[in-house]
């Protein structure tokens, strides 16, 4: 929570309790840890309730954002009235110059000139004190926003499954921050009040008046010409960005193949194309936008000769003063140039609504009360309902009304071969991501609906790409929480990988990271079992466990994993072979093209797989014998 100390007259408290709700300090503000809580909400797998969630969440009236401007009320207020004074302020140049020429000469007071410019000295301080304050009003504004909202949509994200992760998000929110603390926020303020200093201009003479909106308007028109004309360049320049990044990227985590396959030049080449590409449509996008800013200062300048020689004119009418001239022409610049400001402003401010719009619906998505497990020693059982889930094209379905139900104690071996949906739907089954249709419950809860910390101490889970991180060994096998050495351990045995830790100088505190060299494939493999296996979760997923494992520590965690069902744990293991079968209660069969077999029994299995004993094809084995087998159940077939 940011602590601030400041002392202001007596008069101003109302103010500075507004300023304390707004940044978050002493009392009124909510600290980064209470904003995040919103983070720990569960997610509605309703798509329409979504979607409802979506066009309000766009008005900031569902999730932490309505509360966010309601908490920062005050300020926004004490933000507005100062914007008020500043550009009130602005007219004392003008009104001091129009005083000067028009009745300190005439009347050829020194007491009268030095009354002005006093006066006009402390506004012009005044004003930059002001604009002082409010910069920094909206900076802390910004940061304020960023710690209440960050850890929120770190978790949000990670719940949701977002493609580009929490960096996006936090990307956004950092978009915000950057814009409200930025001139460009000032800028589109400060437009607010163009119109009030034309009409003071038209109070002067209209016809200098309509020189002025005349130039407003075209600054307007060219400033929407260069967004529009410019936007197909930028998208490109941006896409191009993202893929030079993502080739980049690539090349570095792939350096060792990359540079053994001799594809060093090859890659570089096509990154050089790419890298080029983006910066041809950077110079187009720069060029188009200094042309237009150019154009619009060449009229903001246009303008100003027109309103001397028109006022010029008028003054030899005897139709205004000299002192109105100046002082019209001086007004005339503060608004074009206020105008111009805008304009230039304009893509930021697009990019800040776009990314206000989502943040408000990741936090909108976070609003559901999370469910906890009330009897924590009652064995779990689990039920998958009817559940469906498709590519991320959305056409093609991995599996269709898939339903299947574990009681405690039970263990299903999922076989299929590779890119037949078994991370997929591992994935689903430990709840790291949201199945389309259906639900998947452990005991009475769904899984998708549990607290994280819900999930971490009755859910385990090893991928298929076991992903290790940069913290010592007994971290990653205790999920980065406090935890007893002995469980650590115990986990460690049950995943044969307990000798292999003892082996390194540092034991269980050596630090992990990419470059590791004491730690085999195999190994890490392991470690990520461990891992699972922590504080004796209800629910074991583990894809492909036995992938890069020899035939003992194999033999050893089938051991593991029957000792786990013995304890009442529900165990499920997807494989490419027959590996566990031996020790499930359930045998499912995938495959390509979405059909799915549930054998309800390994005996079920077995005899399905019987008449052809030479395929080693489970899945289309067991879709020739499935009529021939009363226990087996099919899910409904999809055409691919």
């Amino acid at each position: 929570m940011l602590q601030t100390q400041m002392t202001a007259p007596q008069q101003s408290a109302r103010w500075m309790g507004g300023l304390n709700r707004l940044i978050g300090v002493t009392g009124g503000g909510v600290s980064a840890v209470d904003g995040a809580s919103k983070a720990d909400k569960t997610l509605a797998t309703d798509r329409p309730t979504n979607r409802l969630r979506d066009r309000e969440s766009r008005r900031g009236r569902v999730g932490g954002l309505a509360e966010a401007w309601r908490a920062s009320r005050a300020g926004l207020l004490v933000v507005a009235i100062l914007t008020l004074f500043a550009n009130l302020l602005k007219l004392a140049v003008p009104l001091y110059i129009f005083q000067l020429l028009d009745r300190v000469i005439a009347s050829r007071s020194v007491d009268t000139l030095l009354v002005l410019t006093g006066i006009t000295v402390f506004a012009v301080l005044s004003a930059a004190l002001i604009e002082y304050v409010r910069r920094w009003l909206l900076g802390r504004w910004g940061v304020w926003i960023e710690a209440r909202f960050a850890r929120a949509l770190f978790v949000s994200s990670m719940q949701r499954n977002r493609t580009r992760g929490p960096s996006r998000a936090l990307g956004d929110l950092s978009e915000l921050r950057q814009f409200v603390s930025s001139s460009s926020a000032t800028a589109w303020l400060d437009v607010v009040f163009a119109p009030a200093f034309l009409f003071v201009v038209y109070l002067i003479h209209p016809l200098l008046a309509l020189v002025i909106l005349t130039s407003m308007s075209i600054i307007l028109a060219l400033g929407l010409a260069n967004e529009v004309l410019t936007r197909r360049s930028r998208e490109a320049a941006r896409a191009a960005k993202g893929e030079s990044r993502d080739w980049l990227e690539t090349a570095v985590r792939h350096h060792e193949t990359v540079y053994t396959l001799n594809l060093v030049d090859r890659v570089a080449k096509r990154w050089h194309n790419v890298s080029r590409s983006r910066l041809e449509e950077n110079l187009s996008t720069k060029l188009s936008g200094i042309a237009f800013a150019d154009a619009m200062r060449f009229t903001e300048i246009i303008q100003r000769i027109v309103c001397y020689g028109l006022g010029i004119w008028l003054a030899l009418a005897d139709s205004l003063t000299v002192g109105g001239v100046i002082a019209a022409a001086v007004l005339g610049r503060i608004a074009s140039s206020s105008v111009r400001r805008a304009m230039a402003s304009w893509r930021n401010l697009a990019l800040a609504r776009k990314a206000y719009a989502r943040v408000a619906r990741r936090l909108s998505n976070t609003s559901d009360t999370p469910a906890a497990i009330r009897d924590k020693t009652k064995p779990l059982a689990l039920t998958i309902n009817k559940v469906t889930h498709r590519h991320r094209d959305g056409e093609r379905p991995v599996f269709r009304n898939l339903t299947v139900r574990l009681e405690p104690g039970q263990m299903a071996c999922i076989i299929g071969p590779s890119g037949s949906g078994k991370s997929t739907l591992a994935r689903l089954i430990a709840g790291a991501i949201l199945p389309d249709r259906g639900r998947i419950r452990l005991g009475e809860l769904d899984i998708h609906r549990l607290a994280p910390k819900e999930r971490q101490s009755f859910v385990g889970y090893q991928e298929q790409d076991v992903s290790l991180l940069g913290a010592s060994i007994s971290d990653n096998i205790g999920g980065l929480v406090k935890a007893r050495q002995e469980d650590i351990v115990a986990a460690a045995k049950r995943a044969s990988v307990h000798n292999v830790v003892m082996a390194l100088p540092q034991g269980y505190e050596t630090l992990i990271d990419p470059e590791t060299p004491e730690l085999a494939v195999g190994e890490r493999k392991r470690i990520g079992l461990a891992r699972a296996f922590f504080g004796n979760p209800r629910l074991i997923v583990l894809d492909e466990p036995e992938a890069n494992l020899d035939d003992r520590v194999i033999e050893r965690l089938s051991k593991s994993l029957a000792a786990m069902c013995a304890e009442g744990a529900v165990v499920i293991a997807l494989s490419q072979s027959d590996t566990f079968v031996d020790i499930a209660d359930k045998v499912i069969t995938l495959s390509r093209g979405s059909r799915v077999n549930v054998f309800e029994t390994r005996a079920d299995y077995l005899a399905a797989k019987q008449p052809n004993n030479n395929s080693e094809d489970c899945v289309d084995t067991s879709k020739d014998s499935r009529e021939s087998s009363p226990a087996e159940t099919e899910t409904e077939p999809v055409a691919g």
